[in-house]
């Protein structure tokens, strides 16, 4: 079974989609340290925690 291009444009944009959507998670994520498919990933969350914090806080004192 061949596959048509509306069905090609549909499988490579989920794809994608699926892609876009795992690194967003990954990139959100506040583990210090992630491994998957035998790559080790370690950062520093600690900053981006506190850039959160006050993002939070801004958006805070903006709504009162």
């Amino acid at each position: 079974m061949a596959l048509s291009e509306p069905m090609f444009i549909i499988l490579i944009t989920s794809l994608s989609g699926i892609v876009m959507k795992l690194i967003s998670m990954c990139y959100k994520s506040k583990c210090a340290t992630i491994q998957c498919w035998g790559i080790n990933i370690t950062r520093d969350v600690f900053i981006e925690e506190e850039y959160d914090e006050k993002k939070l806080q801004k958006n805070d004192s903006a709504t009162l």
